[in-house]
């Protein structure tokens, strides 16, 4: 009996350095889960590259630590389909957006669209996927502000000065606005 406990205690000691890595490796695996969401989220092109390296760099040092501490089949990785928000799947192709503008800044966005979506079709990864996502978006609110009507801006064009219009004690209003426009005659000045 005294060997049983002799045993347990050692056993018990050998793996307490296990627990501690594994408490370790959790660091790793929630600035994993931090980076993935922020790309999930989308952004910039530069945040975008950065986010990815940071992701891949967080997983790497996950995997390292989890081999270290032995605990590598029990944590989950960014890999895993479940936690990921958005998977992939390569059966799901998108079509290119048509580049039917004389707008050339908005012509090169379309491009960069496309380009995405042909890079994600090819490899349906989640970096591609997040890169097609972000371009495509910005495309699509660029396509909209062209199609939508302009705004009439309302353009003031005096036919008459302010000293013609103006009324008594130096008021000026609506009045006098569309008199200097030559809607209105300055009815107040034949007072005078």
């Amino acid at each position: 009996m005294q060997k049983l406990l002799i045993i347990s205690t050692a056993l018990a000691a050998l793996s307490l350095p296990t627990l501690t890595l594994a408490n370790d490796c959790g660091q790793w695996q929630s600035k994993l889960k931090s980076t993935q969401r922020k790309l999930n989220n989308g952004g910039n092109q530069s945040q975008i590259r950065q986010w990815a390296k940071e992701r891949d760099y967080y997983a790497e040092t996950l995997d390292r630590c989890n081999k270290k501490a032995g605990t590598h089949r029990w944590i989950e990785t960014a890999n895993n389909p479940s936690t990921s928000r958005h998977t992939p799947t390569r059966g799901k192709r998108e079509k290119p957006r048509a580049l039917n503008t004389e707008n050339p800044q908005l012509q090169q966005i379309i491009a960069t669209c496309n380009y995405w979506i042909d890079q994600y079709n090819t490899n349906a990864s989640d970096t591609n996927y997040t890169y097609q996502t972000t371009a495509c978006r910005h495309a699509d609110q660029m396509m909209a502000e062209a199609d939508s009507p302009p705004t009439k801006h309302n353009t003031f064009a005096p036919t008459r000065s302010l000293k013609e219009c103006v009324k008594p004690d130096n008021r000026i209003d609506e009045d006098v606005k569309r008199c200097m426009q030559g809607q209105m005659e300055p009815q107040w000045r034949v007072n005078r």
